[in-house]
């Protein structure tokens, strides 16, 4: 060895020394390496949803004859792509737990126990489920759900293990961003695809539907889709760069004039709520939001002034919603109200009442309330989980999301990617208390909130 090479390594052990930190051996860059690779299939259950997508929409503009088959079509793409997705999850969740059992001392700073809050009551929520089932029996409608949502014991597993576990463990933040950009995208592709439909050209696979649903199966699955992403894009544009806003704020703008067309109230209401909290939590956080902040509420002011002027639909909503308010909070307030949510959510109550611990099973309250209702589901995820697992399922549920998106939104950390993927997730969370779960658009939640766990310190 040289006198220069000598020179050189006493003075990296001497900054080593100085500094505290411990200088890189070629260990240390092998699981780096390692942990690079796996972050590439970490990623694919968030992108082979975007993918899920994009191939429908493709199929709905080529194909005439997909209006009769569209169903059929989306829901066998999605369990193909699907599998995929749990394959890669598990090699991901396989490799990660070898990593860390080899791992001798944990890293200053590293967030894994405190991330226990979250994670453990995701982890009971899920003990519940199974304890629900093996109570309530192992049927085809528990273990697959009904055709229509596809939303058994087996996705909801899958949701929690692969779409949020796998997701939060993605280490690199350009790979996290791939999948808001992704989402983005193709949200404004299907939301062009909606207005050309609308005003330009028609597309049958679009056109026989009564609503504006674009790919969907009605306007309010795709209402939740579109909160998703207009929130998404509300993000970028607080928190991006110049570029990143601009991106942005044109997504979210054309979003939200779909979601104004589609006039599903309880999203908009939920976009509006999100807004509100991060507006506040972004100026406290630093005044130099202050000024986009504004411009955003002066847009959207100027935007909800002008819907109202010229929609007599968007009118109609907020009327109805209005004495609805008003009649639950007098106790004067008709089934029929929100729609007849208000019916669905008794009818549900008293179901809970009769099974609070380990409810009836997934679906297992369905054909009952369709015969009394006309409707199968109660509109309201967390009364759902409650009527199918019991009280503490929905509790444990509850208390998961909650730990993840209040300390997230409120947070000052600087991991942008996390804040935009609470925004989503929380806009999600609020459009279910008056929503179902579906399988094109609840793992989406899922992949999301795994974003914002991803460095959230919990104390």
């Amino acid at each position: 060895m040289g006198k220069g090479q000598k020179g050189k390594t006493k003075k990296k052990k001497k900054h080593n020394n100085v500094s505290g930190r411990k200088a890189k051996t070629s260990v240390d860059c092998k699981q780096s390496e390692t942990i690079g690779k796996i972050d590439y299939l970490a990623v694919l259950p968030g992108l082979l949803m975007c993918l899920v997508i994009a191939v429908v929409l493709i199929l709905d503009i080529s194909m005439p004859e997909m209006s009769d088959k569209q169903y059929q079509t989306f829901q066998g793409l999605f369990r193909w792509l699907n599998l995929i997705a749990v394959i890669s999850g598990l090699i991901v969740l396989a490799s990660r737990s070898t990593l860390f059992f080899k791992e001798k001392k944990q890293a200053p700073g590293h967030d894994r126990k405190l991330l226990l809050h979250p994670y453990t009551a995701f982890a009971a929520f899920a003990v519940c489920i199974l304890i629900s089932t093996c109570i309530n029996g192992f049927t085809d409608e528990a273990l697959k759900g009904i055709p229509y949502r596809n939303i058994g014991i087996i996705l909801m597993m899958t949701m929690l293990l692969v779409y949020m576990g796998v997701t939060s463990s993605i280490e690199s933040d350009p790979l996290r961003k791939i999948i808001l950009v992704a989402y983005l995208a193709i949200s404004v592709a299907v939301a062009l695809a909606a207005l050309c439909d609308r005003y330009i050209k028609r597309i049958p696979a679009f056109h026989a539907k009564k609503e504006l649903s674009a790919i969907f199966f009605n306007g309010n699955h795709y209402a939740y889709f579109l909160a998703m992403a207009i929130l998404i894009g509300i993000g970028y544009y607080i928190f991006g760069n110049s570029r990143q806003a601009a991106a942005g704020a044109s997504a979210a703008a054309v979003n939200m004039l779909v979601l104004v067309l589609n006039h599903t109230l309880g999203c908009i209401l939920a976009v509006g709520v999100v807004m509100v909290i991060v507006s506040f939590a972004a100026v406290k956080k630093d005044r130099r939001y202050s000024r986009k902040i504004i411009m955003l509420w002066a847009f959207s002011a100027a935007t909800a002034a002008a819907v109202l002027v010229i929609s007599p639909d968007i009118r109609r909503e907020f009327a109805v919603f209005g004495r609805d308010i008003a009649g639950i909070l007098s106790n004067t307030a008709k089934g029929s109200a929100g729609h007849n949510r208000l019916k669905m959510w008794r009818l549900t109550s008293k179901y809970i009442a009769e099974r609070p611990w380990f409810g009836f099973g997934c679906e297992g309250i369905s054909m009952e309330m369709y015969a009394k209702t006309a409707i199968s589901n109660p509109h309201n995820e967390i009364l759902t989980y409650a009527a199918y697992y019991g009280i503490p399922a929905a509790a444990f549920y509850t208390f998961g999301v909650l730990a993840v998106l209040v300390r997230r939104l409120l947070s000052y950390d600087s991991d942008m990617t996390g804040k935009i993927a609470c925004m989503a997730a929380a806009g999600y969370f609020i459009a279910s208390i008056t929503g179902v779960a579906m399988f094109y658009t609840t793992p989406f939640f899922f992949v999301f909130l795994g974003i914002s766990i991803r460095s959230l310190n919990i104390k």
